[in-house]
């Protein structure tokens, strides 16, 4: 790797990290609109060339010549993103930083105006009690012909890592941070690096890291570009490969801050589970969860709520009862009777069961706490003391006399059955892989019905 070194002898103020590769196209838009910043303190450019084989590096090597006080370039002769190796960099590099103040804008995106960097940095030195600044941020996608797009809230917000119900804040490109990382607190984020490395949590991170020791300003005005290539890392995967990454990076957020705010993160969690559930078929959800090892990391974040009990709201949810059919009814008996104990015993939750007298599941579930209400040959329920919010499978409600009078009141759980066969018929996905895929999807779909209340 060859780094040219800057020249600069006044002491910058900010460091602007410009990540490139294969960005010959737009490298010099990005560049013009860093070097364009009017502002009454001096910063300096670091530029990283992940071994473009275009004329990036070229053209970079001009504007480190042009501009040798501010800018400092480095060129790898390897691909460090392809080696798995970018995250341990960009690691390293804080811990060589040396301004008050940092900011990242990669090779393809770009920013808006003169002022952004002096509106950030008056702000920050005027709040000290902010770790992070940020401002709105147009989305230009090539494949939608150059049409920008808002990508944000259009109003000012502070956030406050203990009350914010979100985890992406704000766009990379978009935000300014005070350099408050400490050499021990980088040593412990680069144990994380597998995690972080495949599933790209440099920014999210970071924004997160920056929050928990201050709050995070947010203005609505946009200030920055951040473009969508044909050619871009994440671009370049399908919609399905996106959402395990994006779980992937989830599941990195929850292992990294454990028990902190873990509610924010498993409720993300299971809200990108119940996108992927709705998406796309079984058989081709299975096959890909299970290639991109995702089957094992839900079973991880399934256990881990086990423990901390994070994924409902206990108090909101005590009134529901949720009623489960039997084994005449429904293919899906084995995974209702996991799903029956784990609410009844785990969540406390009142769990009725729709059954004969003597029927299957009354033989299953005799022991456990959940309770019966009995039907008839002629499928008119015995128990007429229904609770007032009701969840049900959807086939099942249209046979019920007794539920075709309160359809205001039955929410729908399942959409359709016919996949537990096929799952069975999947040697190479094991059984506990199996039941936690299923055990999520109910609960994943509970989640839903309980927000709706």
């Amino acid at each position: 790797m060859y780094v040219s070194k800057s020249k600069n002898k006044e002491m910058p103020l900010v460091t602007v990290i410009c990540m490139t590769y294969n960005q010959a196209r737009f490298v010099k838009q990005c560049l013009e609109s860093i070097l364009a910043q009017k502002t009454t303190f001096p910063f300096k450019i670091f530029i990283h060339d992940d071994a473009s084989n275009d004329s990036t590096a070229s053209i970079v090597r001009e504007y480190g010549l042009k501009y040798p006080s501010m800018i400092e370039s480095a060129y790898e002769k390897e691909n460090q993103f392809l080696k798995k190796t970018l995250f341990k960099y960009m690691v390293g590099l804080f811990k060589k930083m040396d301004t008050k103040y940092f900011t990242c804008c990669d090779g393809d995106d770009y920013w808006l105006g003169d002022t952004k960097m002096q509106s950030a940095i008056d702000y920050l030195e005027s709040h000290p009690e902010f770790t992070a600044y940020a401002s709105n941020t147009y989305i230009d996608d090539e494949n939608k012909k150059g049409e920008k797009i808002i990508m944000f809230d259009n109003k000012n917000i502070d956030y406050d890592f203990f009350t914010t119900d979100k985890v992406y804040i704000a766009h990379t490109s978009g935000t300014f941070f005070r350099n408050i990382f400490t050499h021990k607190e980088l040593d412990e984020i680069e144990k994380y690096n597998t995690d972080f490395e495949n599933c790209f949590l440099g920014d999210t991170v970071r924004n997160l890291y920056h929050l928990k020791k201050g709050k995070f300003h947010y203005e609505k005005k946009v200030e920055s570009v951040y473009r969508i290539t044909t050619k871009g890392i994440y671009a370049k995967f399908t919609d399905l490969e996106k959402d395990c990454v994006n779980l992937k990076m989830l599941e990195g957020i929850l292992l990294y801050f454990k028990q902190e705010r873990a509610d924010l993160f498993l409720e993300n969690f299971c809200w990108s589970v119940n996108k992927i559930f709705l998406s796309y078929k079984t058989v081709k959800l299975l096959t890909v969860l299970n290639a991109n090892g995702m089957l094992e990391r839900i079973y991880r974040v399934i256990e881990y709520n086990n423990k901390f009990n994070f994924l409902f709201d206990l108090s909101s949810s005590k009134n529901f009862c949720f009623y489960l059919p039997s084994y005449t009814i429904c293919e899906y008996t084995e995974l209702f009777i996991v799903l029956s104990k784990y609410l009844s015993e785990k969540l406390n939750l009142d769990v009725y069961y729709i059954d004969y007298k003597d029927g299957f599941a009354s033989k299953q579930l005799k022991n456990s706490r959940v309770k019966f209400i009995y039907y008839t040959d002629r499928m008119d329920v015995v128990e007429q003391d229904i609770p007032f919010n009701i969840v049900l499978p959807a086939t099942f409600a249209f046979q019920m006399p007794k539920f075709k009078s309160i359809f205001s009141k039955v929410i729908f759980l399942f959409e359709n059955y016919r996949e537990t066969d096929w799952i069975k018929s999947q040697t190479e996905i094991n059984e506990k892989q199996i039941e936690s895929f299923l055990l999520l999807k109910c609960l994943v779909w509970m989640f839903r019905v309980l927000k709706r209340f």
